[in-house]
């Protein structure tokens, strides 16, 4: 396999893992039933976004367990872990933001009851 074809390959799989769990977050399963109960909402404001320095904030009414960056390919590039459990902002620092590409990343939200939800942001 080139390298091109093994990127392509890994965001395809990237974006089917993504839509999954948007699927799940809105209350619909894989496919094969079409609803799976009731979720209950999980609103997420992340801030500023675009992201113009190197932190951001994730703020929700709910317990944030932890936060995850991701870039397109699925790789992690930053976790935080909420050791507080107060639910109104947590703040994300990606440390030396020239170490980091501007483009789109993933952030990955884990809440205190496991349930997870993934929104955009863009790095400029």
């Amino acid at each position: 396999m080139n390298k091109i074809t093994k990127i392509l390959f890994s965001a395809f799989l990237f974006f089917s893992v993504f839509a999954s769990y948007s699927a799940k977050a809105q209350g619909f399963s894989d496919g094969k039933t079409t609803i799976v109960g009731f979720i209950p909402n999980y609103d997420v404001l992340i801030y500023p976004n675009p992201v113009t320095n190197n932190k951001f904030y994730v703020r929700s009414d709910r317990v944030i367990k932890s936060v995850e960056v991701m870039n397109i390919l699925g790789q992690n590039i930053k976790t935080v872990n909420n050791e507080t459990n107060v639910p109104y902002n947590i703040l994300v620092e990606l440390g030396d933001i020239r170490d980091i590409k501007k483009g789109m990343y993933m952030v990955r939200i884990t809440f205190d009851d496991e349930q997870s939800i993934i929104q955009k942001i863009i790095l400029k």
